[in-house]
C-alpha cells in the first residue's frame, strides 16, 4: 500500500495496516488521521513531527524507531514498548491516549506533556521524566521505580503511588489530595 520509502507533509487517513508493516520507512510532517495500525512493524521507521489522531497502535512494534516531535491524539497505545525506541531521537507528546500496560522503561523523555491520559499499568522505571506534566492523567498501578521525577507536574494526576525514597522528587508538584499516593508505602492514612 505504502510503496515508497520516504513521506514528507503527507496526510494518512483510514490506513488499515493492521499487523502490517512500515519498517525502514521515514515519515516527516505526516498526519496519520483514524489509522489502524496495531501489531504493525514498525522496526527502524522514523516519523519527525508528525501527528497520530485517533489512529489504534496497540502492540506496535518500534524497535529501533525514531519519534521526535511526534504529537499522539485520542490514540490507543495499550501495550507499546517505547523502551525499545532509537535512544537517540525520542520526543512525544500525548493528549487523551489510553496508554495501559505500555512501556517507557529507562527512556529518556525530559519535559514530556501527557494530558487526560490513562497510563495505568505504565512502566516508568529508570525513566528520565524530569520537567514532565502528568496533566489530569489516570496513573493506577504505574511503576516508578528509579525515576527521575525532579520538576514534574503531578498536581492534577490522579491514583498514583510513587515512593519519595526510590524516585527523585526534587521540585515535583502535587497537591493536597495526592499526598496519599506519596504516603501509603509506609502504610500513612491521609484524610
Amino acid at each position: 500500500m505504502l510503496e515508497a520509502r520516504q513521506f514528507e507533509d503527507e496526510t494518512f487517513r483510514d490506513l488499515d495496516l493492521e499487523g502490517g508493516s512500515l519498517a525502514g520507512k521515514e515519515f516527516d510532517q505526516c498526519t496519520f488521521v483514524k489509522c489502524r495500525l496495531g501489531k504493525a512493524n514498525l522496526t527502524s521507521a522514523n516519523f519527525t513531527e508528525c501527528e497520530f489522531v485517533e489512529c489504534d497502535l496497540t502492540l506496535v512494534k518500534l524497535l529501533d524507531a525514531g519519534i521526535k516531535g511526534v504529537k499522539f491524539k485520542d490514540c490507543r497505545l495499550t501495550g507499546v514498548d517505547f523502551s525499545i525506541c532509537n535512544n537517540f531521537i525520542f520526543e512525544v507528546e500525548f493528549e487523551t491516549c489510553n496508554l495501559d500496560f505500555s512501556s517507557f522503561h529507562g527512556r529518556k523523555m525530559k519535559g514530556t506533556r501527557f494530558k487526560n491520559c490513562r497510563l495505568q499499568s505504565v512502566d516508568f522505571s529508570q525513566a528520565l521524566l524530569n520537567g514532565s506534566d502528568f496533566d489530569h492523567c489516570d496513573l493506577l498501578s504505574a511503576i516508578f521505580e528509579r525515576t527521575d521525577l525532579e520538576k514534574a507536574d503531578f498536581r492534577t494526576a490522579e491514583n498514583f503511588r510513587i515512593d519519595p525514597e526510590g524516585n527523585r522528587l526534587k521540585g515535583a508538584k502535587f497537591s493536597l489530595t495526592g499526598l496519599p499516593g506519596l504516603l501509603s508505602r509506609h502504610g500513612i492514612v491521609v484524610h
